[in-house]
């Protein structure tokens, strides 16, 4: 990779930058299996200097994240796999100095986490003289994060299907090509969940009948999304293993089903374990249901936010 004069001066012998969309998971009853990378983005930069800078802090916050009262926690979670990683070259973890500028929210469903494991696993390799592959990066992500779903949308882009392999421990995953009119408009209340708080109320057995309907319903996502077909998707999109037992913690889910009910919409859903709440629409129907969705949020006692956004087709990339 080429180096600017300026970085020479500065004493940095290598460098990375990568932008890394966010992620939503499930899309309803695809359950630790579907998830979609989104077009609001993380950028993180590496950089390796020739000797630790002690005049610089290891991870910077910048942008729309540096705001929020719990950034500090995506940037920790970056240098502490790099410090998992990195176990047998601790003088390499001295030298490298990190920054994040990130857009997207924080624990909301929106794969926050899923991005910083994939960039910082990519970066791990890279500032090594490696190149890893996807089933390193998926694989070193599962153990990290438990969920292989989000890392892999983060990397790959587009719709992604996948599962831990029956023969190791690995993951299987394949891409499907999103449909580029059907857009996702995301509702983000002003509180977050913890991930292990929104498993803690799924309960430890389900009924048969349910885990049938959800795999049916799954299997009929991908074939809704392989065939652009948006009369069969919005028959779909419904839950019977998880959101019925997180509506608790998130009463805007029920509220929105109801307020949207006659507008035509595929389908309201949770974000991975929420909070966020993902709208399926039409292009053409789209700006009908995001002005709704404004008139409704700025009735609330706190006003969530509305992003409008499309499905990113090229998962993570040096920039």
């Amino acid at each position: 990779m080429s180096v600017m004069p300026s970085e020479q001066e500065a004493g940095i012998i290598s460098s990375l930058t990568l932008q890394i969309p966010a992620s939503t998971s499930n899309l309803g009853p695809g359950f630790d299996a579907l998830a979609l990378a989104l077009n609001i983005y993380s950028t993180v930069r590496f950089v390796v200097y020739d000797r630790p800078d002690v005049s610089q802090p290891i991870v910077s916050l910048r942008g729309a994240i540096a705001t929020v009262s719990d950034a500090n926690n995506q940037g920790n979670l970056i240098y502490k796999m790099l410090q998992g990683l990195w176990q047998s070259d601790p003088e390499l973890l001295n030298r490298v100095r990190i920054t994040v500028t990130s857009d997207i929210p924080l624990g909301c469903g929106l794969g926050s986490s899923g991005a910083a494991i994939a960039g910082a696993v990519w970066a791990s390799y890279f500032l090594r003289g490696l190149v890893p592959t996807r089933k390193d990066i998926l694989t070193v992500g599962m153990r990290m994060e438990g969920y292989p779903e989000n890392v892999a949308a983060s990397l790959m882009g587009n719709m992604i299907v996948c599962g831990k392999s029956l023969d190791d421990d690995t993951i299987v995953s394949e891409q499907l090509d999103w449909p580029d009119k059907w857009k996702v408009l995301v509702v983000v209340p002003r509180y977050t969940l913890k991930t292990n708080d929104s498993r803690k109320v799924l309960p430890k057995m389900v009924k048969f009948e349910d885990a049938v309907a959800n795999l049916q319903r799954t299997a009929l996502i991908v074939a809704a999304v392989a065939k652009n077909d948006e009369a069969l998707m919005r028959s779909v999109l419904v839950d019977r293993l998880h959101e019925p037992y997180r509506e608790q913690l998130v009463p805007e889910l029920a509220k929105l089903r109801k307020v949207l009910s006659s507008f035509p919409i595929m389908g309201c859903v949770l974000s991975g374990g929420g909070s966020a709440i993902l709208i399926l629409v039409n292009q053409r129907f789209k700006d009908e249901v995001l002005q709704e969705l404004k008139v409704w949020a700025e009735a609330q006692p706190q006003m969530p936010a509305l992003l409008d956004l499309s499905v990113d087709k090229e998962g993570m990339r040096e920039v």
